[in-house]
């Protein structure tokens, strides 16, 4: 009998341990800081455009200014999209049309936001980089999305 307790006592005791204890799951890693994410997107388009050192600082102090009016773009989508999500089957028409509205408008701002600051960028490097620098971007994020999932 007290075998049988100790046993069943040793059993529970894993068990408590064992949800105690650090998972051992793959967690996601601590997102990157806005600082290291320009200093790679430099170095990236860098390569990529085979930019001198003066064009990268130029160049990037344009991309990061329009990184940020983009990124509050989207953040005014997200809070709307998050409200639709969490309410489920909840939502009216009149809500359904409102966020469409908005996200088209969103690229239409975002579009123009391009125009205004790749025109900027004509400035800092020759043509030639600036008609590959939305290839180069688009690639700079699909691989840095890539290695945050991975």
């Amino acid at each position: 009998m007290n075998l049988r307790l100790y046993a069943l006592i040793a059993l529970l005791g894993t068990q408590v341990l064992a949800f105690a204890a650090p998972s051992e799951r793959k967690q996601r890693p601590a997102r990157p800081s806005k600082e290291l994410i320009q200093k790679e997107k430099k170095a990236f388009l860098a390569k990529e455009l085979s930019l001198t050192a003066k064009e990268a600082d130029d160049l990037m102090l344009i991309i990061n200014e329009l990184d940020g009016k983009r990124f509050a773009l989207w953040k005014s989508c997200y809070s709307m999209r998050r409200r639709m999500q969490s309410r489920g089957g909840s939502i009216t028409d009149a809500e359904y049309e409102k966020y469409f509205n908005q996200v088209m408008d969103n690229r239409v701002q975002e579009a123009e936001l391009e125009r205004t600051y790749y025109t900027k960028c004509k400035e800092v490097i020759p043509m030639n980089k600036l008609v590959k620098l939305e290839r180069a971007n688009r690639a700079f994020a699909r691989q840095f999305m890539q290695r945050q999932h991975n």
